[in-house]
């Protein structure tokens, strides 16, 4: 496996790990808090028989300081800039926060992918709300706080809408220096930039 390199169109490096070879393209977009290595084995699959790209999402990428903060358009011109340096047709997934890059990126350049699948993106679809700004703003005051156990438990609770026992728990996540330091913190972003977004039922 290596590291393919491209620039984006705004002029940020792109990176993606870069594995398998054929005649088609895979490129994979990872939701909160995956860095580029949360989709692995999925791509594992895929490599026999495709190019299988993982992006590392500039959100989680912690030597891109000058161009914070990331909103989603960002990160989708990242991604068409991902499938004109593949060379080849491109199929496109996304998953749950990468999923609603992957919308934005089709629709930013629909001539760059040959198919497009996306589960479980946290879009408004006028059924179901989508959170409420305050949970974010309590997990981004955590965060300032240097309280990363409180933002991921907050984060987890009320805003994937996992079980109060389960939410508590994911506290122990901030054990680990790479969830406290770059994970946590690049999921309260990440939300911030859904927020920002906001509704795009009707583009």
């Amino acid at each position: 496996m290596k590291q393919l390199a491209a620039v984006s169109a705004d002029g940020c490096p792109v990176s993606a790990y870069d594995e398998g070879d054929g005649q088609a393209a895979v490129i994979i977009v990872g939701g909160a808090g995956d860095d580029g290595r949360g989709q692995a084995r999925l791509a594992a699959k895929l490599t026999s028989t495709n190019r299988v790209l993982r992006l590392i999402r500039r959100q989680y990428r912690t030597d891109l300081a000058a161009w914070r903060p990331v909103n989603v358009t960002d990160e989708a011109v990242d991604v068409v800039a991902l499938a004109r340096t593949a060379d080849r047709p491109c199929y496109l997934f996304g998953h749950s926060s990468g999923g609603v890059i992957a919308l934005e990126a089709a629709l930013t350049a629909p001539e760059s992918f040959a198919a497009l699948a996306v589960f479980e993106p946290p879009v408004d679809l006028g059924e179901t709300p989508l959170p409420p700004a305050t949970a974010t703003h309590a997990a981004r005051q955590a965060i300032d706080a240097g309280r990363p156990g409180r933002a991921i438990e907050i984060f987890a609770r009320d805003l994937v809408k996992v079980p109060r026992p389960a939410a508590r728990l994911a506290r122990l996540l901030a054990l680990s220096p790479r969830f406290r330091n770059e994970l946590i913190p690049g999921m309260v972003s990440d939300q911030e930039a859904l927020d920002r977004l906001g509704g795009r039922s009707a583009a």
